[in-house]
């Protein structure tokens, strides 16, 4: 006879699938539709309950389940924040990894291995009653020079920490021996990023941050060899102008089709090293903590 606590295991199990099968399907559509920059505005939402604070794939699952989702965190995240979830709302859910140590003496993040996921539950704002959350202040206006200053030497800080082979960042006129058409690059030789000043300051901020992102996430080496990274750097660049209330409108968007040729790992990799990179730019810029996040989902 089967035991209840099989039966829950099971039922547990397929819920799990279900969740796996749903992330797949969302993925499938995005190298299909519109749905990129749709989900990079999803991902570009200030505070420590933003969705953005999730993984790329909790993040599609979620938005998957209420497209209109952008704050989300746990029954008890929400009574922290003064807010409680309103009597017979649903939760949504997200995978959550589930790791056991490995064989040995090692004690180290390295020494676990994933061995499934479960499923953590989570509610969206609109499902709670509460205060008001807490505005989030926005971390820059590069329309006006002090501030736009500002913004560029806390971004110079970003690139000291995150990436030790970028010496300097500088801003300069454009000069004859410039190529046309490029408003700023990672010059490896001297291992500076360089940001041509003939634009206004909105452009030279968009190019900052994509030229920032590039060495964070493809280190060191040339980065225009290969039109996924543009994609990541361009992408990265979107989110945080968009989270800063910038215009977004002349962002230049390539369809997940032309780069990801029906890959659906490389487009969940290309997501999440985004999500990576525009919340480490995005928490330097911002007066929250670096890194806070409601929940250790995947």
């Amino acid at each position: 006879m089967t035991s209840h606590s099989s039966l829950d295991v099971e039922a547990l199990k397929a819920r799990v699938e279900d969740a796996k099968q749903a992330l797949t399907t969302k993925l499938t559509a995005l190298t299909s539709s519109d749905d990129w920059k749709r989900t990079l505005e999803s991902m570009a939402v200030l505070g420590r309950t933003s969705i953005g604070r999730l993984s790329f794939r909790n993040l599609l699952l979620l938005v998957s389940q209420r497209p209109d989702i952008a704050h989300a965190a746990t029954f008890q995240a929400w009574r922290a924040l003064g807010r409680a979830v309103r009597k017979g709302e649903r939760a949504l859910y997200v995978l959550k990894p589930r790791f056991a140590r490995k064989a040995g003496d090692a004690t180290d993040d390295e020494a676990k291995k994933l061995v499934g996921f479960g499923l953590l539950p989570l509610f969206a704002l609109e499902q709670t009653d509460g205060p008001p959350l807490e505005a989030s202040v926005v971390p820059c206006d590069v329309s006006s020079p002090d501030s736009f200053a500002h913004s560029v030497d806390r971004l110079r800080e970003v690139a000291l920490q995150h990436c030790p082979h970028v010496a300097t960042i500088e801003l300069r006129p454009r000069t004859p021996d410039d190529e046309r058409g490029v408003y700023g690059w990672f010059a490896r030789s001297t291992r500076s990023i360089v940001v041509l000043t003939d634009t206004s300051p909105h452009q030279q901020f968009a190019t900052l941050v994509h030229e920032l992102a590039h060495v964070i996430l493809h280190g060191a080496d040339e980065h225009h060899s290969r039109s996924t990274k543009e994609v990541e750097a361009e992408s990265t660049s979107f989110v945080v102008c968009h989270a800063l209330g910038l215009d977004t409108s002349s962002f230049a968007l390539p369809y997940v089709a032309s780069w990801a040729e029906g890959d659906l790992d490389a487009v969940a990799a290309a997501g999440e090293n985004i999500r990576r990179a525009s919340m480490a730019i995005l928490d330097a810029l911002h007066a929250e903590a670096e890194g806070e996040q409601l929940t250790e989902a995947a």
